[in-house]
């Protein structure tokens, strides 16, 4: 017992010796240090998301341009995916597939295998594509499914412990996966050939059954060469990792024009309670209320570039070694001058398209915009 609560001051001390050094090197402590402790060895970057490099841009009615483009749709969709002329996604409260032109918009194909058969789903918490291959993840079934380009059934596999709030990322043969139950870790490795499984992999931030757990909520992307990159939902950082399951780099998001809010308390008159809002990512043991406002909510990885939906806008990164810096930032308005806020993102060769659940069309950006 004692020498789990020597242990445990040590661990407080080294997170304070962090968070006095960022002080007294730039005078405003870092709220994420925490967080730096618990990856000691990983070289930190710091990239700046420069206020002068971001755009607006606003969907005109009725027109379209060489910039940004819209095309009409139903909405409630979750997820987006490229695939040569056509978009692939999920509507109708996730229980089925539809295929879209990338062009018009027209509908070429629907799909819904509904059921808890082979092949067969009752939620879709993801759909992923590599290699020719669909993979669609049912955690509530416990099991990823393969299909062929076509939605042809090809196999599925068992995967108990899936968190379906977090993320997923698939470079066949290769599906990573993030865990519910497992006390130190917060992802794992399969490989769909031989159903070899890593260890599990990234601490876990927040401990089991303690406060704030929204900060172990992660996205991911793998790049054509196998770099996987993981993404904090609720906190300006993203996680590079080779081939392997070891981060070599965590990169700090920084604003020239705003920061992160600072942790306050609210009363909440729709529950009749004060709500903690944003805390620190420190475990605490509370039964108050606590939510946490998201900033990285979706995450594409090219082998040098990173597109992020965050802050409500679409960003990339560039690197051309092993520093990413800020190429430019575009914040979208629809025709009535509101914010377009997009939950989802394709990458083609030549265009971003995002949609929302709340819009009834996907815009589409050419990736110029980016370079101008």
């Amino acid at each position: 017992m004692l020498r789990y609560a020597y242990g445990k001051l040590n661990k407080v001390l080294f997170i304070l010796f962090l968070s006095l050094l960022w002080f007294g090197c730039n005078e405003t402590p870092d709220r994420y240090a925490p967080v730096y402790g618990l990856f000691p060895d990983v070289e930190i970057s710091h990239v700046l998301i420069d206020e002068q490099n971001i755009d607006e841009v606003t969907i005109r009615s009725g027109e379209s341009s060489n910039e940004i483009q819209t095309l009409n749709f139903v909405s409630g969709s979750n997820f987006l995916i490229h695939k040569g002329d056509s978009l692939v996604t999920i509507f109708d409260g996730r229980q089925s597939i539809l295929i879209l032109d990338t062009e018009t918009g027209q509908i070429l194909g629907q799909y819904t295998f509904t059921g808890r058969g082979p092949g067969e789903y009752q939620r879709i918490d993801q759909l992923l594509y590599s290699s020719g291959y669909f993979l669609i993840v049912d955690a509530s079934l416990g099991k990823a499914i393969r299909f062929d380009s076509r939605f042809q059934f090809l196999e599925e596999y068992e995967i108990r412990d899936m968190f379906p709030l977090s993320g997923f990322a698939y470079r066949h043969p290769r599906f990573y996966y993030s865990l519910s139950s497992d006390p130190d870790f917060l992802f794992q490795r399969q490989n769909l050939f031989n159903s070899d499984v890593s260890p599990g992999f990234h601490k876990r931030i927040i401990s089991i059954g303690k406060q704030p757990g929204g900060y172990n909520r992660m996205l991911m992307d793998v790049n054509t060469n196998g770099g996987l990159m993981i993404g904090a939902v609720q906190m300006p950082l993203l996680f590079i990792y080779g081939s392997d399951t070891t981060p070599d780099q965590l990169i700090r998001l920084h604003y020239s024009e705003f920061e992160m809010e600072e942790e306050l308390v609210e009363y909440d008159p729709r529950i009749g309670q004060r709500v903690l809002i944003n805390p620190p990512p420190v475990e605490i043991e509370t039964d108050q209320v606590i939510r946490g406002r998201n900033l990285i909510s979706g995450l594409l990885y090219r082998d040098d570039e990173v597109m992020l939906i965050h802050s409500g806008m679409i960003t990339l990164l560039r690197t051309d070694g092993d520093e990413f810096h800020h190429v430019k930032s575009i914040r979208i308005f629809d025709q009535n001058g509101e914010p377009f806020y997009p939950m989802y993102i394709a990458w083609s060769e030549d265009d971003i398209y995002l949609s929302s659940r709340f819009r009834e069309y996907i815009v589409r950006i050419n990736q110029s915009s980016f370079y101008r």
